[in-house]
This record gives C-alpha cells, structure tokens and sequence, in this order.
C-alpha cells in the first residue's frame, strides 16, 4: 500500500491532476446507506481487525468519535489503553441502533454481538437494535460519490495514507531495541 500510494502521487503530480485521499472505515460506514452511529470493522490479516467508529448523518461522516484501531477484534472494543477511551466505548457500543459493517464484522460476528449485548445488559436500556450488515457493499460507488462531494466543497484532501498498525519493520525495529 505504502509503495502504491507513492506511485498514484507521483502519477497525479506528473499529470497535475489532483490525487484525493479517502479513509476505507468512511466508505464502509457510508455503503451502508444508513445514518446513525456505525462500527466499522475490517479484517486486517493475523487474526486482527481495523476498527473504526463513525456517525453518519446525511451521507456524510459527521464525527469520528473515537481514535481507530487495530488488533484482536474483542481487544479493540473493550479499549484498553485508558480508563476515558473505555468509557466512550462502552457509551459508543451501548447505542441503538448500532449499525455494524464491514467482513471483520461479519466474520466476529457472535463475539461481537455478544459483547455488545454484555455491556448493554449492564447498563439496562430500554430498546436496542444492532443491525449486521453482510460484506459486500458497494464501495466503488460510494467512493466516486465521496470524492464528488469533496471536490465540489473544495474539502479534499491530498491522499495520505492512514496507518493504524505499524509497518513489519518498525515492529520488528522496536523489538530489537
């Protein structure tokens, strides 16, 4: 991806035509068609997902309310890096309905509706609704919508890439040191 990105720019330079860079999490969570609140997970190989959470509300993101993340798919959602980021998590999970998306999701699909039902259980709320969404959105679609509207709010972004995980390298540099 690294080495691609770099090519796609230089491409877009050498034509001085403009190179727009859109985050994959939106796209999942705007394919689904639905606004509400959005948990987006995606598979990122070795048994880890990208995560993501997005509020939608006439098919544009509105908020971003927490930092996305990578790594083992219950592990991201129980936020364990502060006491304030668990919180918003579990408030974020605790929403109905809760549109899930994305083939991370489907594919933990009962372990996270189990942990989500476990944390609403806790609170005891009134009606909730979590809505799976099977893989296979139309991204494409989405993706030529979202650079339109972008460009037409002359809101676009140069591409940049957006890395959650670390490259093999750097893990493998910190381990050494």
């Amino acid at each position: 991806m690294r080495v691609g990105l770099a090519a796609v720019k230089g491409l877009a330079d050498s034509l001085n035509r403009p190179c727009l860079g859109v985050d994959s999490l939106d796209l999942h969570a705007l394919a689904s068609g639905i606004d509400g609140a959005h948990l987006v997970m995606l598979c990122a190989g070795r048994g880890e997902v990208y995560c993501g959470f997005r509020d939608v509300m006439s098919g544009n993101i509105v908020d971003r309310p927490i930092d996305d993340k990578v790594g083992e798919p219950l592990f991201v959602l129980r936020a364990q890096d502060s006491q304030d980021s668990q919180d918003r998590m579990t408030e974020y999970l605790r929403q109905s309905p809760l549109i899930v998306v994305g083939d991370g999701a489907y594919k933990y699909k009962d372990e996270v509706s189990s942990l989500i039902g476990q944390l609403r259980i806790a609170n005891v709320i009134g009606s909730t609704e979590t809505i799976f969404l099977k893989p296979g959105l139309n991204i494409s679609s989405v993706l030529a919508q979202r650079a339109a509207l972008l460009m037409k709010e002359n809101q676009a972004a140069p591409a940049a890439p957006h890395y959650i995980r670390q490259s093999d390298a750097e893990i493998e540099w910190r381990r050494r040191q």
